[in-house]
């Protein structure tokens, strides 16, 4: 059962400590006309699980009949394939912060079968807006175009960003799991020294243009971001190109976080002139690692969507435009249908 705790003005929550944490029962297919119904509510229930019956004898109570025919016929153009989180440095610094055994009942709750079974990872490449400083995997050498000092754990363990504390994260997730957990990347800015502004933060461009040596460092970078993550046993289901490419643009220096601009020509020619072509040539093409576009706010999709996916040498490496909920509002719902 749950332990409420209230936080006034309906926020209930249950409370797990190390003495008690309520479960949820596994779903299983329900008999015909039987229907497992979960409920929250602000009045307090907590997916409480309740059954409904269905069957011809309550027919005749209702008001109307409603029949629901589904063309199997017809393609499916989408199909939800799972709903998630991101493995974030504030997400690392607090479940760390758990004594232990609340460390590994948090991943269970999240991930595992008794649990609300996430199964989708957002993984930042670097430091991102819930990281206590700005950095990259490459940040103290000048021009590193071979890549001689990437690392993944430049981070310190024990009392700074966690970075390296992504991997055990992620293995304890996929280990509770009961699903294929799907991973992907999201980069917020690369190292400085490839940027036209050298800085992390603020904005900024990449040095040059598409086909130049610092976008195909970038792309580069990615792949060796990839690379890394698979050999720790963590194969990437796909990445975003760049993290609010927008937002960072229109923003600039007034941006305070790991952020890099890109239009979306820029994007596109970057997809087909650098990210594209390399990704393919490491082994990380589109049947197996799926690129998303754009990766930004809802009322910039149908711009950018009209942009990529035009040019037939950028679109066939992408796989899907991802966009967030910051900017939604009514108006630009039509969006959605544009962009389909």
């Amino acid at each position: 059962p749950c332990v409420h705790r209230d936080y006034g003005n309906g926020g209930t929550v249950c409370v797990c400590d190390e003495s008690h944490c309520d479960d949820l029962e596994a779903i299983h297919k329900t008999d015909k006309q039987v229907v497992t119904v979960y409920e929250s509510s602000k009045s307090g229930h907590r997916l409480d699980k309740s059954t409904l019956n269905f069957g011809q004898k309550f027919i005749t109570k209702a008001n109307k009949l409603v029949i629901i025919n589904v063309d199997k016929t017809r393609p499916l153009y989408q199909a939800i394939i799972g709903f998630g989180g991101a493995f974030t440095d504030a997400a690392g610094i607090n479940i760390k912060s758990l004594p232990q055994i609340l460390q590994k009942r948090l991943i269970e709750d999240y991930f595992g079968e008794t649990g609300i079974e996430y199964t989708l990872g957002r993984i930042p490449i670097g430091g991102s807006d819930f990281s206590t400083h700005a950095y990259s995997y490459d940040d103290n050498y000048k021009n590193d175009f071979q890549f001689k000092h990437f690392n993944l754990m430049k981070e310190d363990f024990d009392d700074k960003v966690f970075t390296n504390l992504y991997i055990p994260l992620i293995k304890a997730a996929k280990q509770v799991s009961k699903h294929d957990l799907r991973l992907f990347g999201s980069p917020w800015s690369p190292p400085a020294w490839m940027k036209n502004n050298s800085e992390i933060n603020h904005g900024g461009f990449l040095i040059g243009k598409p086909g130049g040596k610092y976008y195909k460092a970038f792309a580069n970078y990615l792949v060796k971001f990839m690379d890394s993550y698979k050999a720790q046993g963590i194969p990437l289901w796909g990445i975003t190109v760049e993290n609010e490419p927008e937002i960072a643009r229109l923003l600039g220096e007034n941006h305070t976080f790991n952020s890099m601009a890109f239009t979306p020509e820029l994007q596109r020619d970057f997809l087909k002139l650098d990210l594209g072509p390399i990704m393919s040539a490491a082994g990380y093409g589109p049947n197996v690692t799926r690129v998303m576009v754009c990766d930004d706010q809802r009322p910039f999709i149908a711009n950018w969507s009209d942009i990529i996916y035009r040019d037939k040498e950028a679109a066939q490496y992408v796989s899907g435009m991802a966009f967030h909920w910051y900017i939604n509002n009514e108006s630009n719902v039509v969006n959605l249908d544009t962009v389909h």
